[in-house]
């Protein structure tokens, strides 16, 4: 069996690392399926600061914002621990900004899989119909491995 090679997209990671559901169960099995290499992940460098910024505002009203701070550096160990990186410059910046959509970072998730010669982004955002990419949602990804 071939094994994908998948950009996972930021909404995807965010899901597992906070547990936000219904969509955390899927989520995790994807993490895991990487961790077994059943798959081969990649996230878009771009989706390191969103990870950051996401963990630590929805974490702060209940941890405050130290302990918040101190769990988003984890998060974004852990993105780094267990995906590639698929690095941003600018040629790519400029090649999504030219690609259809009315979304910055959709337009860089999409252009950092055609640089990278993933198979598909996996992603629950319906918005990438526009994009010359494949993408599977959660579901039909863990359908497939």
């Amino acid at each position: 069996m071939t094994i994908l090679r998948l950009l996972i997209d930021v909404n995807v990671i965010l899901d597992f690392i906070l547990a936000r559901q219904p969509f955390a169960a899927e989520a995790k099995r994807i993490f895991q399926a990487n961790d077994k290499g059943r798959l081969e992940g990649y996230i878009a460098a771009s989706s390191i600061p969103n990870v950051f910024y996401f963990v630590r505002r929805d974490l702060k009203a209940t941890l405050g914002e130290v302990q918040a701070t101190k769990e988003a550096y984890k998060a974004t160990k852990l993105c780094i621990d267990s995906f590639g990186i698929v690095a941003l410059d600018e040629p790519m910046i400029r090649s999504a900004m030219l690609q259809p959509g009315n979304d910055l970072e959709d337009q860089l998730q999409a252009a950092a899989v055609l640089a990278a010669g993933l198979d598909a982004i996996v992603t629950r955002d319906k918005d990438f119909r526009w994009a010359n990419i494949k993408s599977l949602t959660p579901n039909k990804l863990l359908k497939q491995i």
